[in-house]
């Protein structure tokens, strides 16, 4: 999409008159009406009513107006923060992360490493894995804070260790296993599995059934669905379970509990992705950083 003709149908959108909009374009009304009828046939619709001695938005002008204001105000407000950045000689780190791991190392990693590296801009976009791996891949992303990977992630991309991570076993609030003092795990395998899309969550059904295979638990049934927060709301109103990071519980409401048994004792490796190019000393830095704080809390 050229933006000169976003640019133009904005500024005639905003006087009604093609004359006005050229001159505060700078240009010749031709080459303004030209830009519009352009468009029009771009979109294939009519933007403006077009009259002897006024012109006014069609329908589908007044539906494309907003956007195109908000693209072009995002387009604005990139090319600011690229002018800023240029300006203040900041490099910057584009950081995936999934939102349940903010409260327990996130956000203090970034603002820790922030205050020691002043020249240094830490972008975060909160994701899921699946989403981290593309990010990663296409170069949206510098650095993955990923949690668990499978084999096939781990073989595309150099990961780097932050820590092993307590999980829980979670049930709903009214869950029979969740009122009693002690249980045999086996008891799990009466009850419905809550897993997680290998399309979100990379290898983290495979690798929760395994575990799960190892303790003797043979679930009943799985229900698989495509975030944390949906296994969270599956498992509220049912009688089904799921292992989960401890961490999680960060983001759980009253009516599900995070469990931890004497015989659960099941930790998750963590570990963040860079691609193999990756040879930027602030990044080492910033995982360490990582590292640091997850190690002092678990």
């Amino acid at each position: 999409m050229d933006l000169r003709k976003l640019t133009y149908f904005v500024t005639v959108a905003d006087e009604l008159n093609f004359s006005r909009a050229a001159r505060r374009l700078g240009v010749s009304q031709p080459v303004v009406s030209r830009a519009i009828k352009e468009l029009e046939h771009l979109v294939e619709a009519k933007l403006f009513f077009r009259e002897s001695n006024f012109i006014k938005l069609t329908p589908a002008g007044e539906t494309l107006l907003p956007r195109v204001e908000e693209a072009l105000s995002a387009m604005e407000e990139g090319m600011k923060s690229v002018r800023d950045v240029a300006a203040l000689g900041l490099s910057v780190i584009d950081v995936g992360y999934l939102p349940s791991s903010y409260d327990a190392f996130v956000g203090d990693a970034f603002n820790v490493f922030c205050q020691t590296f002043p020249d240094t801009r830490v972008n975060p976009h909160p994701s899921d894995p699946g989403q981290m791996v593309e990010d990663l891949r296409s170069g949206k992303i510098d650095v993955a804070l990923i949690g668990y990977i499978c084999p096939e992630v781990h073989k595309e991309f150099d990961a780097f260790f932050l820590s092993k991570i307590p999980t829980s076993l979670v049930v709903a609030a009214h869950h029979p296993i969740a009122r009693k003092p002690a249980m045999d795990l086996e008891e799990l395998s009466m009850f419905p599995l809550v897993s997680l899309e290998s399309k979100h969550f990379p290898g983290r059904h495979e690798f929760i059934t395994q575990t799960l295979k190892e303790k003797g638990i043979s679930p009943k049934s799985i229900r698989r669905v495509d975030s944390l927060l949906s296994v969270l709301a599956n498992i509220a109103n049912s009688d089904g379970f799921s292992m989960m990071p401890t961490e999680v519980e960060s983001v759980a409401t009253q009516h599900v509990k995070f469990l931890q048994l004497d015989t659960w004792d099941i930790e998750v490796d963590f570990h963040a992705l860079v691609r193999r190019d990756e040879s930027r000393k602030t990044i080492l830095t910033l995982l360490q950083e990582c590292r640091r704080i997850l190690k002092s809390r678990t």
